[in-house]
């Protein structure tokens, strides 16, 4: 870093490109075909990386200062790539203001081993820091030509973001953090993140804008009844038809009465924004009816505008006519933070798993379902008037341990181990009978009841659509 250190530090930032988006992709040979493919990405997101590396030059530390930031690269690199490994999105800034409900199940998807080795490379490189700090040359900077380098790559990198998007297309959807990354490289996808967020006004917004709307729906005219049914949406926590499986074929109906309610009841195909993870983002649009396309790359609004705003939600709606509204959910309360964000929008009680007795838990220690029928009945007993009950099933949730048949499932592919099926199988089995227990209940239940179920995502089971 004596000598031309700018150079160096363009060699450093394409590395550590290439060496990050290896990781994201599981392939050093995807990475370099994807470059080879896109070849304004490999720089635009050298020059991301570039940008906190030019500030080094600003130090009197700059070998120092360029371990730090490129430390911080590899470590969310490898950080992405070990998420990669349990759900299917990757890394995002999001994920950092997640903590406090990821911590509590850590346990579910990393063995003892597995932390201490993460807390021992902690260490190390916590103790690489402070010796680099101590050792490492200082050198006199020349603070001019630093910050022309600086403003060079912070332009290169605001010109170029526009200079990409116009010659690569964005994808379908430009909040899922997964097509971002897979079209414009990990780096780009990361740096997104930290800046785009919430929902952007649109360029015809204006008084008369929404006027029109009002008036246009004033003329469609209402269907409201004199009857006002109690009303519970039941969300199930990675649950799907499995007789949908193409190459899977079962000695007897798997889901009996899954089966039987779809037959002989309404029922639909439910588009949900994420795969494998993100149950909050399906109940968020599910509630207020708004598309999470609208929000930043990764956005969790549990996360971000609903720590402090209300919204309007079907609660609210309800509530306007008379309902009363009861969040239920058989796990911790404050996991995606819903204890404050049911509040904002417009439920009157939240249970959660620490105010229910009798749970029963599976070997992965989520609580069972079955509980939510007593739950379900306290809330529609606990008020004279009419109910909406959104309720939240947990059991059927990931890590799916591998056992003793940990070999793959044939009909799946690589990736999908029999045990880890067959362990996810057992449970939607148990979801199903509880399926039966609670529309059991509700038919001997006195008052008119119209019930809602939908899965919130498919499971991490690496199923693909050919699938």
């Amino acid at each position: 870093m004596e000598k031309r250190p700018i150079p160096k530090l363009m060699a450093l930032a394409v590395l550590l490109c290439l060496v990050s988006e290896a990781l994201a992709r599981r392939s050093p040979v995807e990475a370099l075909r994807f470059f080879a493919r896109e070849p304004l990405s490999l720089l635009y997101n050298s020059a991301l990386i570039f940008l906190p590396l030019s500030l080094c030059l600003l130090t009197r530390r700059r070998l120092f200062a360029a371990g730090l930031v490129s430390a911080a690269v590899l470590g969310l690199s490898i950080a992405d790539f070990i998420i990669q490994c349990y759900r299917t999105a990757p890394l995002t800034a999001i994920d950092f203001a997640l903590m406090s409900s990821v911590s509590s199940i850590v346990r579910k998807y990393l063995s003892v081993w597995q932390i201490a080795l993460l807390a021992a490379a902690a260490a190390l490189v916590a103790a690489c820091v402070v010796i680099g700090f101590r050792r490492c040359p200082r050198a006199q900077p020349r603070r001019g030509l630093a910050a022309v380098v600086v403003l060079t790559a912070y332009l290169a990198v605001t010109v170029g973001y526009a200079i990409l998007r116009a010659a690569v297309p964005p994808p379908e959807s430009e909040a899922n953090a997964s097509d971002i990354a897979d079209r414009y490289g990990y780096a780009y996808c990361f740096a997104v993140s930290l800046f785009d967020r919430g929902v952007s006004r649109p360029r015809d917004y204006s008084e008369q804008s929404i006027d029109s709307i009002l008036d246009e729906l004033s003329h469609r005219g209402g269907t409201e009844t004199e009857e006002h049914p109690n009303i519970i949406f039941l969300q199930l926590e990675s649950f799907f038809d499995v007789n949908r499986l193409r190459r899977v074929h079962f000695e007897s109906e798997p889901l009996p009465v899954f089966s039987e309610l779809e037959e002989n009841f309404p029922s639909g195909q439910l588009i949900v924004p994420s795969l494998a993870t993100g149950t909050a983002n399906t109940e968020f649009e599910v509630l207020t009816g708004m598309n999470l396309d609208y929000f930043g790359v990764g956005e969790y609004p549990y996360q971000t505008i609903l720590q402090n705003e209300t919204c309007e939600s079907i609660a609210y709606n309800m509530k306007a006519l008379g309902y009363t509204a009861h969040a239920i959910h058989n796990h911790s309360g404050d996991f995606y933070d819903r204890q404050n964000v049911f509040a904002n929008l417009g439920f009157d009680t939240f249970t959660s798993v620490e105010y229910m007795q009798n749970v029963e838990r599976n070997e992965n220690g989520w609580a069972k379902d079955k509980v939510l029928t007593t739950e379900i009945l306290k809330a529609l007993g606990s008020t004279q008037g009419e109910d909406l009950i959104y309720a939240i099933s947990v059991q059927a949730h990931g890590q799916y341990p591998d056992g003793e048949g940990g070999e793959d499932m044939p009909a799946f592919g690589e990736g999908t181990s029999r045990a880890s099926f067959e362990y996810y199988l057992g449970q939607i089995q148990e979801m199903d009978a509880f399926l039966g227990e609670l529309t059991d209940a509700l038919e001997r239940y006195g008052r008119p009841v119209v019930l809602v179920m939908f899965g919130d995502h498919l499971p991490g089971l690496g199923l693909s659509e050919r699938d």
